[in-house]
């Protein structure tokens, strides 16, 4: 019959389209690696086409951690100071948190403490600075939780809450001002007349109504707060969403505010990604101007280059003297919304008695990169570097005055960024921040060698290995610090300069009967050479090394188990159990923790933001 002889056509084609991509992803997972070991100049194709991994990470021997594998596509010297602040997430982040990276890409600092976070950056208060961060339960493109304050110990000082019954602090905004107060975004699911969008919304459905407000960091304060679905209507979004609106668990977010900034006269900028404009708001809450989106009120004189921004981040005033303010143009927000072919950083210059509006400079990115969410744009102290983060495409660069690329950098590979396997919601650069973390430097003996990293230290040159043939002298050294310790039991061994997160330093490979040094302790010092810290003491362990043979046979035997193992996996998963149990995925700490029952009559209120709440009450309040 002739519908048998198409189904056999179609077997036959979809056999062939599997055989081709099961050759592809052969070559791509087996005959690539192979080349980019034989022909190491072509490693930095192979990182852009995914060979190493979406995320390349390495791996550290002293610090349980991975570190990203930086790639620069573009580099000058000029950009080499200062330290880049993000909050690595997406599929492929195995741990998320905070992460410091000096200016190459080198891990300085990363913490899996906080769970998922957003919106890492440096900022001052009262004389000192701080490393803020929103931490809590993301969900989609916004967020319920609570911000935090680190000082330069790396230890939580404060924790800054939304104020209001039901209400959390959201993902995308926390800003210290110069007066002392925080301006922070708030999503909260309300109700709202959606008719007027026809498709059988009703009167009452449900939308995001974005909030900001502003709080006094001192007293705790609500000093101000602004709501969008008062001031605009839900009918007027660029944002389409054929399932949001209906029920409360799918909310339209019709406004989608993602930064907020304030000016010497008090007032409010904000963006809206989804109304596609910048908005000026008064101390009295009154809307004084709009750039951009339907309501644009300034006239264009540079084309409609200055207001034809999409889906845009990250306004804010540069020079409030000159009227210059920056903002990240996305262009697009998913496959369903792309408007431009890359997206790009804006200086926009404002004329606001007469209302007009003109681009001063533009910036893409050297791969073209078209961010479909994210993304941040930073003019930098001093040298007035613009340095752009580019949101869900894993990449930063950095340009001088004049707009010309100095460098670029990028963490994931390049063919894959529409996947979103790495992202971070703002990448930013500090020149300030000093860091002198409370725990001491770890190391570790592993393969006849000595291994050293120092979470977060911003101020170590180098590392001097030092040993000591007394038993007792570990008992005295564990734990204490430098005043402590009795120098004669110690001999100065080895000095390297720090080069990366890790040191390593050969230890002598003798027998234990003839190895003349019983433990070992490393010192970090300053580049004038003065001790900073003393890691604690380990003794050389043979059991704790391995050979490489060993080793290579250990490898051996594992690949030939998980050849024997994998069909006993597919039996064990036929007969109806599941892999989920198998899984060594870290789960956040607030998995594990059981509400109290008030909690279940508000389902509504956030587990991670409960969670924070209870961690970290020893953190001190506002007072």
């Amino acid at each position: 019959m002739a519908w048998i002889k198409h189904v056999r056509s179609a077997i036959k084609l979809i056999l062939v389209v599997l055989a081709v991509l099961l050759s592809l992803f052969l070559v791509h997972q087996c005959f690539l690696p192979i080349l980019a070991f034989v022909f190491p100049s072509l490693g930095s194709t192979f990182f852009d086409l995914g060979v190493y991994g979406l995320y390349p990470t390495q791996q550290y021997i002293s610090f349980d951690l991975l570190g990203p594998q930086a790639r620069r596509v573009r580099w000058d010297d000029r950009c080499d100071n200062g330290y880049l602040l993000m909050t690595p997430n997406g599929p492929s982040v195995e741990r998320p948190g905070p992460m410091m990276l000096d200016a190459k890409g080198e891990l300085v600092w990363m913490s899996d403490d906080f769970g998922a976070t957003a919106n890492l950056k440096v900022q001052r208060y009262k004389g000192e600075d701080y490393l803020t961060l929103w931490s809590g339960e993301k969900a989609a493109t916004s967020g319920k939780g609570v911000y935090f304050m680190i000082d330069s110990t790396y230890q939580v000082v404060r924790m800054v809450s939304a104020m209001g019954k039901d209400l959390f602090g959201d993902l995308h905004e926390f800003k210290i001002t110069e007066s002392g107060t925080a301006l922070l975004s708030i999503y909260n699911t309300t109700t709202a007349d959606l008719r007027g969008m026809g498709r059988g919304r009703g009167a009452n459905g449900w939308i995001v109504d974005n909030l900001f407000q502003e709080i006094d960091l001192e007293t705790g304060e609500l000093l101000f707060q602004w709501s969008a679905a008062a001031n605009f209507n839900p009918m007027e979004t660029y944002m389409t969403n054929p399932f949001g609106g209906y029920w409360e668990s799918i909310p339209f977010d019709f406004y989608h505010l993602n930064s907020i900034d304030k000016d010497s006269q008090g007032n409010y900028l904000i963006s809206s990604r989804h109304f596609h404009h910048v908005t000026c708001i008064s101390p009295a809450g009154e809307i004084l101007w709009i750039l951009g989106g339907r309501d644009n009120q300034f006239e264009d004189l540079s084309e409609g280059r200055a207001t034809d921004f999409r889906w845009q981040h990250d306004a804010r005033w540069v020079s409030e003297e000159e009227g210059i303010l920056t903002l990240f143009d996305n262009q697009k927000a998913g496959p369903l919304h792309s408007d431009a072919a890359a997206s790009r950083a804006m200086f926009i210059k404002l004329d606001i008695p007469n209302r007009t509006a003109e681009l001063v400079q533009s910036m893409e990115s050297l791969q073209g990169i078209l961010a479909s969410s994210q993304g941040s744009v930073q003019v930098l102290p001093d040298s007035e570097h613009t340095f752009v983060g580019w949101g869900s495409a894993a990449a930063y660069s950095e340009y001088d005055q004049a707009g010309e690329m100095l460098c670029e950098t990028h963490l994931g590979a390049s063919w894959f960024y529409w996947f979103e396997r790495f992202k971070s919601y703002r990448t930013t650069k500090t020149f300030t921040w000093r860091g002198n973390p409370k725990s001491p430097p770890q190391a570790k003996i592993e393969d006849a060698s000595l291994f050293v990293s120092w979470n977060g230290a911003t101020e170590v040159a180098y590392w001097a290995l030092e040993a000591s043939r007394d038993e007792a002298s570990s008992e005295i050294a564990v734990g204490a610090q430098t005043e402590d310790l009795r120098s004669q039991r110690w001999e100065n061994i080895d000095i390297i300069p720090k080069a990366g997160f890790e040191g390593a330093f050969d230890l002598p490979s003798l027998p234990s009967s003839e190895r003349p040094f019983t433990h070992y302790r490393v010192a970090a010092l300053d580049k004038e050479h003065a001790i900073l810290r003393y890691s604690d003491p380990i003794g050389y362990d043979e059991d704790s090394t391995e050979s490489s043979t060993l080793m290579i046979l250990f490898k051996l035997f594992l690949v030939v188990g998980i050849l024997a193992g994998v069909p006993l996996m597919f039996k064990f998963y036929r007969s109806g159990q599941s892999f989920r149990s198998w899984s060594n995925t870290q789960k956040p700490v607030w998995a594990d923790w059981t509400p109290p029952s008030s909690y279940l009559r508000r389902a509504h209120r956030s587990v991670p933001s409960e969670w924070i709440k209870m961690k970290w009450t020893g953190a001190r309040r506002p007072r």
